[in-house]
Formats: C-alpha cells, sequence, structure tokens
C-alpha cells in the first residue's frame, strides 16, 4: 500500500511539473508571436512614410533581419538607419537602394562574411556608410575605397579590423581628374592605427576633403 501511494504521489508531482513546463512553453511561444506580430504592424505602418520622405527609420526595433519592406523601397531610399538592432546579415537585396547616400548600420551582429559587399559597393551614390559597434573582423576589401566614388564618411570603431581599405592605382586619367574635381581623397583611410576594437569618442575614419 505504501509503495502504491508513493508511485502515486511521485506521478502526480511528474505531471504537475510537465504541466507547468508546457505553460512555461507556451507562454513563451505566445509572447513571441505577439512580439513578431508586433514588429510587423510596426514595419508595415512606417511604409507609407517611407516612401514619402524616402528615409528608411528601422532604429531599435529588434530586427534580426532587415525586413523585405524596406528592401522594396528601392530607388526612393535616400537615408537608411537599421542601427541598434540584432542585424546578422547585410543581403544582396540592398543593391535595390541605389539612389542611398547614407546608410546606418551602427550595432548589429554583423560579419566580415555575412555582408554582401558586392552589392554594398554598389551603392555608387553612397556618401555616409556606418558600421561600426558590428562584429566585423579581418581585412576589409578595398572596393569599399575603389568603387565607391562619393563615399566621405566610413565608420567602423568597434569592430577588429585588421588592415584599411585603400584604393588601386588607376591608370585612367579621366577618372584621376575626375575624383581630383570632386575633391576626394582616401589618406586618412591609410593611417594607422584608426580602428580600434573599444568604443572611441571620434566614431568615423573620414575620407573627405583635405
Amino acid at each position: 500500500g505504501q509503495r502504491a501511494l508513493a508511485g502515486s504521489r511521485k506521478a502526480k508531482l511528474e505531471a504537475m511539473t510537465t504541466a507547468k513546463m508546457t505553460a512555461r512553453r507556451d507562454a513563451s511561444i505566445d509572447d513571441t508571436s505577439t512580439k513578431t506580430r508586433s514588429l510587423e504592424a510596426t514595419v508595415l505602418s512606417r511604409v507609407s512614410n517611407w516612401r514619402s520622405t524616402g528615409i528608411v527609420g528601422m532604429r531599435d526595433l529588434g530586427l534580426k533581419a532587415i525586413p523585405s519592406e524596406a528592401f522594396a523601397i528601392g530607388p526612393k531610399a535616400r537615408v537608411v538607419d537599421a542601427s541598434a538592432n540584432r542585424v546578422v546579415k547585410l543581403p544582396n537585396q540592398i543593391a535595390e537602394w541605389t539612389n542611398c547616400t547614407k546608410l546606418v548600420l551602427s550595432g548589429n551582429a554583423l560579419t566580415l562574411e555575412t555582408v554582401d559587399w558586392e552589392a554594398l559597393t554598389s551603392l555608387k551614390n553612397l556618401h555616409h556608410l556606418s558600421l561600426d559597434e558590428n562584429k566585423i573582423t579581418g581585412a576589409l576589401p578595398n572596393s569599399l575605397a575603389s568603387d565607391m566614388p562619393r563615399l566621405t564618411t566610413l565608420a567602423l570603431d568597434g569592430n577588429r579590423i585588421d588592415s584599411l581599405p585603400s584604393p588601386s592605382e588607376d591608370p585612367d586619367e579621366d577618372a584621376k581628374k575626375k575624383r581630383k574635381k570632386q575633391h576626394f581623397s582616401l589618406l586618412p583611410l591609410t593611417r594607422e592605427p584608426v580602428f580600434r576594437s573599444k568604443p572611441r569618442d571620434a566614431h568615423s575614419a573620414a575620407f573627405g576633403d583635405v
């Protein structure tokens, strides 16, 4: 009789524990679903404003990925701010922002491998690029310096950068004259040290007028 009673109590305890764990899991799922729906609603509510102003504001929304609605803005996007999120990848869809002049991606989880550099450097109208406070390590592609003729500010603080991008020698005299006419210089990008592993007061390495 005592064994049966002990067994019954054990079974009840296990059942109660299982029920609590199930309830917590369901609550967590519900909470995640609610947050997801809330985030989707926030994005959808901003699309009209993005289209009308050309300013795609997504700062501090808890994003893990840039939403497709943002890429769909396409050439209308002039300024894109997706800073202070948890974005882990910069896909080739960014090439849709052909008229973007300022792209702010500070404070995310981007790495050297998860950024589509070819698509990024296709943004020929970009003046300002902020990639500070991410998880980028290693050597940056030289295309950041050579393939983006209008880029004047590159912010990379708070990453672990081994080497800075530098332009290749351009034998094209017309290209040289064009750069001179634009007062474009890459000199500050060749100075070391420029980037540190910890944040500092000066957040940008500018390669602009000298």
